[in-house]
């Protein structure tokens, strides 16, 4: 029987909610039990592949999410992305359910005549146990599913996912583990007295309430800070929110996205947690504990061109980077050079990677052959990129979207 556990953000987005649900992955797997992630989406979109905003400049372009590549080909949100290299294992579409791919499979089925004649549509007959179904065919071979919706509690987009999950636990109530990951802000620098409590602490119980009155209450609270709890800190939003101590986990901050899950080891809590509700488990150290082993023996620095880019639109080939380097002892310094910046002069660089796009091509071969530093060329290349010094193809334009990019990128720096 499949072990569910539900993360949901209660502060704002973009607070390291993916992270954690990444890392709480990788702990379960690191306990020899087979492990997934889903990512629910409450957007409305009915497929990842239409939000590419254009391709007249060649290049992949995208409005306001980042697109992964899985290994079959579908186009999902990176959040997937993030949970194939903790888990260092693919995944497929499936593992991102979207509701408005919900919707729409649900309106398709009515179009093509498949429920009775002017029978209608309702959330709780039809909608829900779409949900469950999608949940089900994913973790159905699973010990353990791991399931982030995104956004922020209170979101209508994400309001009857939320029910269904509370379907999912009424069945399954020994089984399921609800957690509701919070941000703990900072006060502004003017109102800080003591530097033993430079957050605001009440934050964290209203987030509490307020996910204590949602359709999924907690049963464990994340309270992400920048500044480490106290004990006393810890007691007193255990007092706040009559929950065991035991059940309130507090995520540091890092500046290293992999180092999360063995700070979290360190900590020992979520640990604690695990080995209650497998007893009996053995738990033996993962890649990532490997991985955070290596040394850093110098930088590299790399320069990545295009023409629409930037490190947060691309962030899946910014952390290929990244993990390549390191495997070689090396730490990242990327700078992310658009079009329009071209004429500015760059420093020296150890690499240098120019993705797919077709306009000033003759500015980009300038700029490389003055810089003379190993070239990888991503995508659709150029000719005039082919005959440059020290280049290296990848023609597949999409799979420096992909986790496969990470050891074709180790064999470009290691063979330089």
């Amino acid at each position: 029987m499949t072990f569910y556990v539900f993360v949901y953000g209660a502060t704002a987005t973009g607070t390291g909610k993916t992270s954690f649900a990444s890392s709480l992955a990788y702990l379960f797997s690191t306990y020899g039990l087979s492990t997934s992630v889903i990512k629910f989406d409450g957007i409305l979109n009915i497929s990842m592949e239409n939000m590419f905003a254009s391709k007249k400049s060649g290049e992949i372009i995208w409005a306001g999410e980042e697109v992964f590549i899985t290994r079959d080909g579908k186009k999902v949100d990176s959040d997937v992305g993030v949970y194939e290299r903790f888990l260092n294992r693919d995944f497929s579409g499936e593992n991102n359910i979207l509701n408005g791919a919900c919707y729409f499979d649900l309106l398709q089925k009515q179009v093509n005549q498949e429920f009775l004649k002017g029978e209608p549509l309702s959330s709780n007959k039809y909608l829900i146990p779409l949900y469950l179904e999608k949940i089900e065919s994913v973790f159905k071979n699973e010990e353990v599913g791991i399931i982030e919706i995104g956004g922020t509690l209170g979101d209508d987009d994400s309001s009857m996912f939320l029910r269904a999950l509370r379907a999912l636990k009424q069945k399954n109530p020994k089984n399921c583990i609800t957690i509701c990951y919070t941000y703990l802000p900072l006060k502004s620098k003017a109102d800080i007295i003591s530097n033993d409590e430079p957050f605001l602490l009440k934050i964290v119980k209203n987030n509490y309430e307020t996910a204590f009155k949602s359709d999924l209450p907690p049963d464990i609270l994340a309270v992400r800070s920048d500044f480490s709890l106290s004990v006393d800190h810890i007691g007193r939003i255990a007092r706040d929110t009559f929950l065991d101590k035991n059940n309130i986990v507090f995520v540091p901050t890092v500046k290293e996205l992999y180092d999360l899950p063995i700070q979290l080891i360190k900590k020992g809590h979520i640990l604690k947690k695990i080995d209650s509700l497998f007893p009996g488990k053995i738990r033996k150290p993962g890649h990532l504990e490997e991985y955070n082993k290596i040394a850093f023996s110098g930088r590299s620095s790399v320069l990545v061109i295009g023409e629409t880019e930037s490190s947060g639109t691309y962030i899946s080939l910014n952390e290929a980077i990244k993990h390549a380097l390191r495997h070689l002892g090396k730490e990242a310094d990327i700078t992310w050079l658009k079009l329009n910046e071209i004429k500015n002069k760059p420093q020296h660089f150890d690499y240098i990677i120019v993705t797919e796009g077709e306009t000033a091509i003759e500015e980009k071969c300038s700029l490389i052959k003055n810089l003379r530093a190993p070239l990888l060329c991503i995508g659709k290349v150029n000719e005039a990129f082919k005959g440059l010094p020290h280049s290296y193809i990848i023609e597949d334009h999409l799979e420096y979207l992909s986790r496969p990019m990470r050891p074709k990128l180790i064999k470009f720096f290691s063979s330089q």
